[in-house]
């Protein structure tokens, strides 16, 4: 930085006001120097004009206020390290046991949303958006319009409603559903309280968003529990569905409804409800209701059912191997194999009839011969 030190001049300078005390002031000139000016009139901090400088020093004074702003900048950030020090140990303990993964770029929990298409996101410890994908065709459609990396999931799920409405997926006229599965697949017990505030802010919006669009739409945001929310993902993803589809099934089926997974997990939810003879909008209350541990528990329940409706292995067999055909000759003129057997068996019968027959006569003979 150059430092003009001109005691004698008394001329116009340019440059920007950086200070003002009365009538006189400090500028900034285009070549990095100070000059202390006159300043005559209303003119505020940050006006570039031409002053009229004075004999009076400044470079000095500025010299000693930037090295007095170092110091205490460099006092405030070593002070700030020694905090987040300190608070780490009483944490963590040491800084070596401090784990090294980065929480913001792992995904903690899947949240689908179900409006017929079905998309899925993965959502890190701050609640945004780390990975995507749609569960169907429509889906990955639906996908390609909307910018979600690293964005809030609340913003996201209000930016696929309304994709969704502009694209009919949503109709104003006719009422629909909006249903977001939220499936935890971390155990940590203090990440998942995190989730509990996500969960409630996403539900307000979602509601807020259908409201603001015009839509008649059902919406219901579920939260099933780090334990059955896996289970119920995997099952998803083997069935070719999504975790809330197949939610809506087994809370069908616990209410007696004549449903079943493996049957219609890839129909929409809307069709599945009226094949069962339910009411949409009930049975989404009832699925809120529930809690992570009443999941789990409804799992272990439905579980034998499951296993009840497979078809035995001796039975598949039977069904994929059936017996071949008879010919058309055996099922008009008999076998003629097992007539033949018939027909060896007469002969051989009698044939030793009529060598018993002549091994009598020979008997005979041979007695009235010693007779004589």
């Amino acid at each position: 930085m150059v430092v003009r030190e001109d005691h004698s001049r008394s001329d116009q300078e340019r440059g920007i006001l950086l200070e003002r005390k009365g009538n006189t002031g400090v500028i900034l000139c285009p070549d990095g120097s100070f000059r202390r000016v006159k300043v005559v009139g209303p003119c505020p901090i940050g006006t570039e004009g031409d002053f009229e400088a004075t004999n009076e020093p400044s470079g000095h004074l500025w010299r000693q206020r930037l090295h007095r702003r170092r110091w205490l900048v460099c006092s405030l950030g070593a002070a700030c390290l020694l905090v987040v020090l300190a608070t780490s140990w009483l944490r963590h303990g040491p800084l070596t046991q401090v784990p090294s993964i980065n929480p913001v770029a792992t995904v903690i929990a899947y949240a689908t949303v179900d409006i017929n298409p079905s998309l899925e996101f993965g959502i890190d410890v701050a609640g945004r958006v780390q990975s995507a994908r749609g569960l169907d065709r429509d889906g990955s459609l639906l996908l390609e319009s909307i910018e979600y990396r690293d964005q809030d999931l609340v913003a996201v799920t209000t930016k696929v409603l309304e994709q969704a409405a502009a694209k009919g997926y949503l109709p104003r006229t006719r009422k629909g559903l909006v249903l977001v599965t939220v499936s935890p697949c971390s155990q940590d017990a203090s990440v998942l309280k995190l989730l509990d505030p996500k969960v409630l802010m996403l539900k307000e919006a979602v509601r807020a968003t259908t409201i603001r669009l015009g839509l008649q739409a059902e919406v219901g945001v579920v939260y099933l529990g780090s334990k059955a929310g896996p289970k119920l993902r995997d099952k998803a993803n083997e069935l070719r569905s999504s975790p809330g589809r197949v939610a809506f099934i087994l809370q069908l089926e616990a209410e007696g409804k004549a449903v079943r997974v493996n049957k219609s997990a890839t129909k929409p939810i809307e069709k599945i409800a009226q094949e069962a003879g339910a009411q949409i909008g009930q049975t989404v209350r009832m699925m809120e209701a529930r809690s992570g541990e009443e999941w789990e528990q409804l799992l272990v329940q439905l579980a034998p059912k499951e296993t009840d409706e497979r078809v035995p292995e001796p039975q598949k067999e039977r069904i994929q191997s059936p017996e071949p055909k008879k010919h058309l000759d055996t099922l008009f003129h008999g076998n003629d194999q097992g007539q033949n057997e018939e027909r060896a068996l007469e002969d051989r019968d009698s044939t030793a009839n009529k060598k018993k027959s002549n091994q009598e006569r020979k008997e005979n003979a041979r007695a009235s011969t010693q007779k004589k």
